[in-house]
């Protein structure tokens, strides 16, 4: 029985570090080499800074055939109008299910 258990034991070690770091890591230098713009999440940048994300908040237009994200608040803190998909204005509104502004402002905030 104490044989059979160092064996279960060992095999549990060698699995955790195969599967748990190993695979991984695989799966990672893979990313980095076939798809290094994609795996470090597609970051755009103006004049060195990064600005943006390419998926992050897509804007399809009025189109229904695509996926909406959920509305946010994004209108401007200092004109007050509507920008959609900026995510830097972007928040909840925090109104609850039985709060009667919630329609009106997701009417206002979808696009």
């Amino acid at each position: 029985m104490g044989q059979t258990m160092k064996r279960a034991a060992l095999l549990t070690v060698i699995l955790w570090v195969l599967l748990g770091l190993g695979f991984p890591l695989v799966m990672v230098g893979i990313g980095q080499l076939f798809f290094p713009w994609q795996a470090n999440g597609s970051v755009i940048t103006v004049q060195g800074r990064p600005v943006a994300a390419r998926h992050v908040g897509q804007y399809f237009g009025n189109t229904l055939q695509y996926f909406w994200g959920r509305p946010s608040d994004t209108t401007s803190i200092t004109t007050g109008k509507l920008q959609p998909y900026n995510a830097f204005n972007s928040g909840p509104s925090n109104y609850g299910p039985t709060n009667a502004a919630l329609l009106p402002f997701y009417r206002r905030a979808s696009p």
